[in-house]
């Protein structure tokens, strides 16, 4: 008995009921908790569950995802296109080397330029355009004491070119 007795005080004592407080007052206040935990706890998964309102199917969300990359996959190639281009123009890299510096690029865009900032040009001289002095040979005028031969006449005939532009 005195072991129950001391266990209906601590219950009274948690629940911070008044001393005094009898042993079916204490069951009607437990009672009472269990019923507002259970009425909490209702309430609580209510809340939990979701509005379909404000949520987006996965499906949609996917398809946004793979839109997204599609794109950004479209704009870094066409950014290693043209920091290939930019690299084949200076003479970083020689025409064959395009497929190499364009898959570097696209994959590691890093990469590729500290690959560009420790190089030097090699090919730029091959890039650079080729000026003559002076322009092409002109076979227009005939040189003064030259005179065209009967084979130059007939080739410049069979050519369609005027007689006397080639000379010996």
């Amino acid at each position: 008995m005195a072991d129950e007795t001391g266990f209906l005080q601590r219950l009274v004592a948690f629940l911070k009921l008044p001393e005094g407080t009898t042993e079916a007052e204490v069951f009607d206040q437990l009672g009472q908790l269990v019923e507002k935990t259970a009425t909490a706890a209702v309430e609580l998964a209510a809340d939990l569950t979701p509005d379909p309102a404000k949520y987006v199917p996965i499906e949609a969300v996917a398809d946004l995802m793979r839109d997204r990359n599609e794109g950004r996959a479209s704009q870094n190639e066409e950014r290693a296109k043209a920091k290939v281009k930019d690299a084949l123009a200076g003479g970083y890299i020689s025409p064959a080397m395009t497929g190499w510096a364009t898959a570097l690029c696209t994959q590691d865009e890093a990469s590729f330029d500290t690959f560009m900032a420790k190089s030097v040009p090699p090919f730029a001289h091959l890039m650079r355009p080729s000026h003559m002095t002076g322009g092409p040979p002109d076979f227009s005028t005939k040189r003064p004491g030259v005179s065209q031969s009967p084979i130059a006449a007939s080739v410049c005939s069979q050519l369609g070119l005027k007689p006397g532009v080639l000379e010996e």
